[in-house]
């Protein structure tokens, strides 16, 4: 995968951002409850001072991790993003794939959020649900004197909440890797595409 530009780099910690939130317990929440009730507990981690030294570091970073792997639903997320590949796995690989994946966001995304996150606000709108499963959170992000718009896609699992996507600045996280993935996955085998994930999470730097 192809390096990042600068603004996609922002465009990802508003992502992480959003996405460092619990998932719900309750069967009769509404995604925008999950959202607003679960995401002060993300703010509060990164804004606990007791994570200021450095060695408490580490145990910030993995409650961050935890948080972020309770909600995104990475089985919906890595189904769309390899598209029409995802038929070619064969239901083993789709399994093993989705969790080197998870890793890799995992370990890419709450380690921006962990070095990156300034006091960013959320503010909520509304909620559009897209079918009886399927919802759409639309929010704003406070960054710096800027409000910034993100549309959260979520999705209901066994009456859970969750999210798979964010668009922001109509720049979407799924859409992004799809597109990343379209060349890779017509060109390798999937054993080929989980041992290049597997390669790149080892190659991410510590978070700490």
């Amino acid at each position: 995968m192809p390096p990042v530009n600068r603004k996609l780099r922002y465009i990802i910690f508003v992502w992480a951002a959003m996405l460092m939130v619990m998932p719900a317990v309750s069967y009769g929440e509404q995604p925008i409850d999950v959202l607003q009730k679960n995401v002060d507990e993300a703010i509060r981690i990164l804004e606990d001072p007791g994570y200021n030294d450095p060695g408490r570091k580490a145990v910030q970073y993995q409650k961050l991790v935890t948080l972020f792997q309770e909600l995104v639903d990475f089985g919906e997320f890595s189904r769309l993003v390899l598209a029409r590949g995802w038929r070619a796995f064969t239901p083993e690989q789709q399994e093993e794939f989705t969790a080197v994946f998870a890793k890799f966001l995992s370990t890419f995304y709450m380690r921006k959020a962990q070095k990156g996150y300034n006091g960013e606000r959320v503010s909520y709108g509304n909620q559009r649900l897209l079918t009886p499963s399927k919802a759409q959170v639309n929010i704003e992000v406070s960054w710096k004197d800027f409000q910034v718009p993100v549309e959260v896609r979520m999705v209901k699992r066994s009456g859970v909440w969750k999210a798979y996507d964010a668009i922001v600045l109509g720049i979407g996280l799924m859409k992004n890797y799809r597109v990343q993935f379209s060349e890779i996955v017509r060109t390798k085998s999937p054993e080929q595409v989980i041992e290049m994930l597997k390669e790149k999470v080892e190659h991410l730097e510590p978070a700490a």
